[in-house]
C-alpha cells in the first residue's frame, strides 16, 4: 500500500483507480507518448486500487457466479471462489495496491488484449517498447502458476535502469 502521495493520472473513464506512484506515472506518460508516436491506441484501464476497491471487485466477480452469502459461509461455493481466484487477487494481495501496477486496454477495449496492435507493440523484441519506459509484464509467458491466470494487459513499473542494462 502506498506510503507516500500518489499522482492522479486523469485517464479518461477511470474513477478511483486512476492513481500511480510518481515514478510509475512518469513512466506511463513516456510510454503513452511513444505509443501515440507510433499510432498505437494504448490506454490506461486501471492503476492503483485500494484494498476496499479490490474487495468490491472480487465480490462483484464472485456474486456474478450466482452464489449467495449463505453458500459462501457453508463452503458450498468453494468451486466458484477458486474460479474467481484465477481471475482476481483477494483484497490485500493485489499488485495494484502498490501504485506501480497498471492494466492497459487498446482502443475501445472490445478486443482480447493479446490480439491487439497494442499488445504486439508492447511485446515485440522481448517487450522493448515497454522496457524503454520502465515497464515489464506482470505475468510473462510461462508464469501461470504464480496466482491469477496470466494477464497480458497487466504491467508493473520497475524503472528503466532495472530493465535496460548495457
Amino acid at each position: 500500500v502506498p506510503v507516500a502521495p500518489i499522482d492522479k493520472t486523469n485517464a479518461p473513464g477511470l474513477s478511483g483507480d486512476d492513481l500511480l506512484q510518481p515514478l510509475a506515472f512518469s513512466g506511463w506518460q513516456e510510454l503513452k507518448k511513444a505509443a501515440d508516436a507510433d499510432n498505437i491506441p494504448l490506454k490506461l484501464n486501471s492503476g492503483y486500487r485500494s484494498v476496499e476497491m479490490q474487495r468490491q471487485l472480487f465480490l462483484s466477480r464472485l456474486r456474478a457466479t450466482g452464489v449467495s452469502t449463505a453458500q459462501i459461509a457453508s463452503g458450498q461455493a468453494d468451486s466458484q471462489i477458486v474460479s474467481v481466484l484465477s481471475q482476481a487477487a483477494i483484497p490485500g494481495f493485489s499488485r495494484h495496491h502498490t501504485g506501480y501496477t497498471v492494466d492497459f486496454v487498446c482502443g475501445n477495449g472490445v478486443q482480447t488484449f493479446e490480439t491487439t496492435t497494442c499488445f504486439r507493440w508492447l511485446s515485440e523484441n522481448n517487450y522493448l517498447n515497454a522496457k524503454k519506459a520502465g515497464w515489464i509484464p506482470s505475468y510473462p509467458e510461462g508464469a501461470g502458476n504464480q496466482g491469477p491466470e496470466p494477464e497480458a494487459w497487466e504491467y508493473v513499473w520497475v524503472g528503466v535502469q532495472t530493465v535496460l542494462k548495457d
